[in-house]
């Protein structure tokens, strides 16, 4: 399957409890909100490839949900706010693509208690709109794991940004 979408999300679910949804290649551009949101999703998320570019929100947005996401190898490119943005999810995610250029963090996970497995990750060139984040911030813990594995790279540009943060 191939998403491919001009000004809008390329993906958006919600209030989805159940079900699988496979993508093969994902391309968002321009998006005037996410490149790919869920909201209050379970069951199974998984795109293997794509790019989101110039999204003028999140990149990938997921909140409230309970669903096992992989990103895959998917790429986040110059974005307003945070290449992938966890809110209050019980879900586990899986990423390995990279996430550059974006205006504040390259990832956030805010009140999530799910896993996290960050393998071979590259987040570079964040905070462009805003100099006091990090590149993966944790924000308030819920439990769950998360682990940075494999050759991730996160590095910054400035002495201000902080590589990886966690804050309760």
């Amino acid at each position: 399957t191939v998403l491919t979408s001009l000004g809008r999300p390329a993906l958006q679910l919600t209030d989805v409890p159940m079900g699988t949804v496979r993508v093969q290649t994902l391309m968002a551009t321009g998006s005037t909100t996410q490149g790919v949101d869920l909201d209050n999703v379970g069951g199974a998320v998984a795109i293997a490839t794509g790019t989101i570019t110039n999204p003028t929100a999140d990149g990938v947005r997921i909140q409230n949900s309970a669903a096992t996401v992989d990103l895959g190898m998917l790429r986040i490119l110059n974005g307003m706010a945070r290449g992938i943005a966890l809110v209050s999810n019980s879900g586990t995610l899986t990423y390995g693509g990279m996430i550059e250029g974006m205006g504040t963090e390259g990832i956030e996970a805010a009140m999530t208690s799910g896993n996290i497995t960050l393998s071979g990750v590259i987040v570079k060139d964040y905070g462009m709109t805003d100099n006091m984040v990090a590149g993966v911030f944790i924000n308030n813990p819920q439990g769950g794991t998360i682990a940075i594995e494999g050759k991730s790279q996160v590095t910054t540009q400035t002495s201000t940004l902080n590589c990886v943060a966690v804050e309760r």
